[in-house]
């Protein structure tokens, strides 16, 4: 564990000289997230179960090779044509977001208002998922099963970067609507099953999308007040719903939540299924490769042997929890991003993908700075979430991230003119 802090410490140490100090960028957010879990790993509050070697070039390979993509990435030219093709020339497309934010919430509160009653009349989250025997605090079905899988699930994640974007460019009362509306449907995120993963996005991208703003706009006091305010209501917020699942212990639980990737990376691929699979992809890539099985089933089309393990392996990744060593609660899920691309195709594949990660975030990241496209911006701010919570998964393996960054490109159109940035929030 002492390399992984030392190789860490050193790429985060560089990239800040390097990028003059933008903390927002992508291998200060990835390496620096993985500095933090190496180091809180490293204390050993909870006494974890021992890790191998191979568990170790794992995590090596996930942070060294990702920076070496990023900086590829940033170094990939694009003529004076394109840039200004790129430059300030895409705005979002308000009818067609506000729609699917609509469906959203009606959709959600329509099945979480026995919920809703339930917890504001007392009963905790706890025992909710206790009466639910622990499947969740909504029951998905029929047609529905089609409605959040496509437009529900992927809107809570691209929400939050688009109405952060618009909160930190857009004059007067429009921006406090969309931050409501953004509020609304983090809500009801928590309210479906007392997950807090919302909240975490909500944080995260007010929190890039002001870094990457501030040297553009003037930021008024008032604004300000306001964006500590929703912080600390966010942070309020989390813990409480840490206690109504029956969570005593917040600071332990959340040192869990940082660390139990490693541990849980060892156990997992101790299981016979998982440590002799070899996908090509299927696993990693399963958040693009499922929608497109799911409409192929429907013609009749068989998926193919290496979907049908990829899917087995992610059941049992995500149902089965897993003791990480002396900690009270059995842990299940996390794993780092680069796991789920050696299970795919061991180092070598972890290796490439991690490259590829870096070249495609590093390419963007760079377009950001180089011109002052909102869909790119809003883009990267999605990216960016799935590089701080890296230690959870590898993001594209949910359909939720995978389809948002599709339905981010569609949501944003082309202007005819080039208009001028927004001086005052």
């Amino acid at each position: 564990m002492e390399i992984l802090i030392i190789i860490s410490f050193t790429i985060v140490f560089f990239a800040i000289i390097l990028t003059k100090k933008k903390i927002y960028h992508p291998v200060i957010l990835f390496n620096g997230i993985w500095l933090i879990i190496f180091i809180l790993y490293k204390m050993q509050l909870i006494e974890f179960i021992p890790i191998s070697n191979k568990i170790i070039l794992i995590l090596l390979f996930m942070i060294v090779f990702f920076p070496i993509g990023v900086f590829i990435g940033e170094r990939i030219t694009i003529n004076k044509k394109d840039c200004h093709q790129k430059q300030n020339s895409y705005s979002l497309r308000k009818k067609i977001f506000l729609f699917v934010c609509l469906l959203t919430i009606i959709k959600m509160f329509y099945d979480e208002r026995d919920i809703i009653i339930n917890v504001l009349s007392g009963l905790s989250f706890h025992t909710i998922m206790v009466q639910s025997a622990g499947k969740g605090t909504v029951l998905i079905k029929g047609f529905s099963v089609v409605l959040y899988i496509f437009f529900i699930y992927p809107c809570m994640y691209f929400i939050s970067p688009v109405c952060a974007n618009v909160f930190f460019t857009e004059k007067g009362k429009n921006k406090i609507y969309y931050l409501l509306l953004n509020l609304v449907v983090v809500f009801l995120s928590v309210m479906h099953h007392g997950g807090r993963n919302s909240i975490f996005l909500f944080i995260i991208s007010y929190g890039i999308t002001y870094l990457m703003k501030k040297k553009k706009i003037y930021i008024k006091r008032k604004t300000k007040l306001l964006i500590f305010f929703g912080l600390a209501m966010a942070f309020l917020v989390i813990n409480n719903v840490s206690n109504s699942r029956g969570i005593n212990d917040i600071e332990k639980s959340f040192y869990a939540y940082f660390t139990c990737s490693i541990p849980l990376s060892e156990l997992y691929l101790s299981i016979p299924v998982i440590k002799n699979a070899s996908l090509g992809g299927y696993l990693s890539f399963s958040g693009y490769i499922t929608p497109i099985i799911i409409i192929l089933k429907h013609f009749g089309v068989t998926p193919s042997n290496n979907y049908l393990l990829a899917y087995n392996i992610k059941e049992i990744i995500e149902n089965n929890y897993l003791s990480i060593g002396n900690y009270a609660l059995n842990m299940n899920a996390f794993l780092p991003a680069g796991t789920y691309l050696y299970i795919d195709g061991g180092y070598i594949f972890e290796i490439i993908g991690m490259i590829a990660y870096g070249i495609f975030v590093g390419y963007i990241f760079s377009l950001t700075q180089k011109t002052n496209n909102e869909r790119l911006n809003v883009l990267y701010v999605l990216l960016s979430i799935s590089l701080i919570l890296s230690f959870i998964r590898f993001y594209f393996t949910t359909i939720n991230f995978s389809l948002a960054i599709l339905y981010l490109i569609i949501l944003y159109k082309k202007d005819n003119d080039i208009k001028e940035d927004s001086n005052h929030v």
